[in-house]
């Protein structure tokens, strides 16, 4: 059980459906640690779990972040499902493992990354032919940006040279949804969406470890991540399509859900837009960058790390004692739940003064520590993929500005949730209009929930 030193929140209510207003109020009233559940799980569903508590301040982030053979991450849903072998090894990635076998392969994944070309050329190439068509009608924001992110990355990913490339990605794509509706609130998937998970998922397997023989036998596939993943020999093929499915998803999804912030809070700051559209006249001039020019970007770098941390796609973490582990002066017991937020510990007034203000220039200076600001983890399973998803951020928003307008479809209430992902809801309506298009419609405000959640200068008025 948990020590009775550990303040518990009284008031927990409905800790699903208000998790990230509970949380704030628990560490408003109680500090850095307390108890929101004494016994039982509420996010990993881990098995015997003694109790749930919440962890803030950066010496107890930086503990349970970088102690990951004593702060394990939960057991995967298909294993909570108990799905089949080779669906639970579909997401076993560097989240799954630790100590030895953790180490070696994040050196090798870290290594194969760091000696690949930048993405960017890739992306941009493509973006040029996913947008050639694009009207000015309203659409959906979101399911826009994982369309886009879906096409421009293929090349990206999987490389050149290979057929079929896109209905893998699809393919991808679709189990992850799957995975997302049979893991939502409580846990209680119907059959019928169980059973489609494990037909999508047997179908998948199949169709990567077809990838990964296509790859080693073609000496015409262009290097991509997962190509350049599937010919190293190093890994047995078990270990290669896990990483795969893992990768894309973290290197798709989480991009889609941040751009889709960006342009959100961009839609609402006309000022910002133009200094942001002039820095990337003066320095691309509408050309490719090269990986100097994105060096350059230092506003639109601003612009992103300032959304990632007041709206980060990753608000919530999870982690489990694996043994007796200290933490904040007391000793949590072995299968207690500890729940990070980097939503919360970006509002820390301590570090982010003013924090509910939306303020790129708050980035000119020293950039805070990696387990204060955490938008991609930090410590021992921090996002490999951190670089790659950066690169395809910049990229995509280098070439959108210059081009495009994007307006809010008349004034939307907006709220956010969880669903893996920290996103809009619902999906805000959005139009993207040429930059040289003479008339624009009159720019919609956001309303509702988001509206009180952050403070924005010079926003666009209802």
């Amino acid at each position: 059980m948990l020590p009775d030193s550990i303040p518990y929140l009284t008031d927990a209510g409905n800790v699903l459906g208000d998790t990230l207003q509970l949380l704030a109020r628990g560490r408003a009233q109680h500090g850095d640690l307390f108890a929101i559940r004494r016994e039982g799980p509420i996010f990993s569903r881990a098995a015997e779990c003694v109790g749930v508590v919440a962890a803030f301040g950066i010496d107890n982030q930086r503990t349970v972040l970088s102690d990951i053979e004593s702060f394990s991450l939960p057991i995967s849903a298909a294993e909570n499902m108990k799905l089949p072998k080779n669906l639970i090894n579909l997401n076993r990635s560097l989240h799954s493992m630790r100590g030895a076998e953790h180490a070696t392969q994040k050196r090798l994944l870290i290594g194969m990354l760091n000696s690949m070309e930048p993405l960017h050329q890739s992306v941009w190439s493509a973006l040029e032919g996913a947008t050639a068509k694009w009207a000015t009608e309203p659409i959906n924001l979101v399911s826009r940006m994982r369309e886009l992110i879906l096409h421009t990355s293929l090349g990206a990913l999987f490389g050149e040279g290979l057929a079929d490339t896109l209905q893998l990605a699809m393919l991808l794509q679709t189990y992850f949804h799957l995975r997302r509706e049979a893991t939502s609130e409580g846990g209680c998937a119907n059959r019928e969406i169980v059973a489609e998970l494990v037909e999508v998922g047997n179908v998948l397997d199949s169709e990567l470890r077809l990838f990964i023989r296509s790859c080693r036998s073609s000496s015409a596939v262009s290097p991509g991540v997962l190509s350049t993943l599937a010919r190293d020999f190093r890994l047995t093929d078990d270990e290669i399509v896990g990483h795969m499915n893992v990768f894309f998803i973290s290197t798709t999804e989480p991009v889609a859900i941040a751009l889709s912030w960006i342009l959100l809070m961009l839609s609402q700051l006309p000022e910002l837009r133009v200094e942001l559209r002039n820095e990337l006249r003066e320095t691309l001039d509408g050309a490719a960058p090269s990986a100097a020019g994105m060096n350059k970007l230092v506003l639109l770098d601003r612009v992103i790390n300032e959304t990632m941390r007041v709206l980060p796609p990753n608000a919530l973490m999870v982690r489990i004692t694996t043994k007796p582990a200290p933490l904040n002066g007391v000793l949590l017991p072995a299968r207690c739940e500890v729940v990070l937020s980097p939503f919360i510990s970006h509002r820390d007034e301590t570090s982010f003064p003013r924090a509910n203000d939306f303020s790129p220039d708050r980035w000119r200076g020293t950039a805070p520590s990696s387990y204060i600001y955490f938008p991609f983890g930090a410590g021992g399973h921090s996002c490999v993929g951190r670089s790659i998803a950066i690169d395809i951020v910049k990229t995509v928003l280098a070439f959108l500005f210059p081009r495009f307008t994007l307006l809010l479809a008349g004034n939307q209430e907006i709220d956010s949730a969880i669903r893996i992902q920290f996103l809009p809801r619902p999906d805000p309506r959005v139009s993207f209009h040429p930059v040289c298009s003479p008339d624009l419609p009159k720019p919609g405000a956001i309303t509702g929930p988001l509206a009180k959640l952050l403070n924005l200068p010079n926003k666009v008025a209802a």
